[in-house]
């Protein structure tokens, strides 16, 4: 009984969202704007700003990530030196991918273009910086495993953090 109850309510609620949806659509329809270039020229400059958005962010965002990729590296291999004996996965792990990330780092920052524009809005590093991680990056790719720079790795290491302003 409750059932049959329940299901006449669900009925009558369905057929009358039905209703007032058939008078909406009937209504918009019917409903033609005068001003309808207006719509049609905001139409294309919302097109056009996602566009230009799309376009020039998305560079930037990407940036961003491999930014915050290189953070979580420093993070991830910062005390491969000391607890890692010589010829250890990790060491092979870590010269790969601070050697990916210089790489990649500095090919995003080259296909982002008018750089010297969105540097100056501090949106991101400057260009010199990117050049000095790509550099430290390079440098601690060669030098990660090897006994002698261990403290030559930890001043490249700030050194990436201090251009990229990463707080570690």
């Amino acid at each position: 009984m409750c059932r049959d109850r329940c299901s006449r309510l669900i009925k009558v609620n369905l057929t009358f969202r039905a209703k007032a949806l058939k008078v909406t659509l009937s209504e918009l329809v019917e409903y033609t704007p005068e001003g309808s270039m207006e719509y049609f020229i905001c139409t294309v400059l919302g097109v056009l700003g996602y566009l230009g958005a799309h376009f020039a962010l998305k560079p930037i965002m990407v940036l961003l990530a491999t930014r915050e990729a290189i953070a979580k590296a420093l993070v991830l291999f910062r005390n491969v030196d000391a607890v890692s004996a010589p010829g250890d996965a990790r060491i092979a792990k870590a010269k790969a991918k601070y050697h990916d990330l210089a790489t990649t780092l500095i090919a995003q920052a080259n296909s982002i273009p008018h750089y010297a524009v969105y540097s100056s809005l501090h949106l991101i590093p400057p260009f010199e910086d990117m050049r000095e991680v790509h550099a430290n990056l390079m440098s601690l790719s060669d030098a990660v495993g090897v006994q002698a720079e261990r403290e030559d790795n930890r001043r490249l290491q700030q050194h990436i953090e201090t251009a990229l302003r990463l707080k570690i």
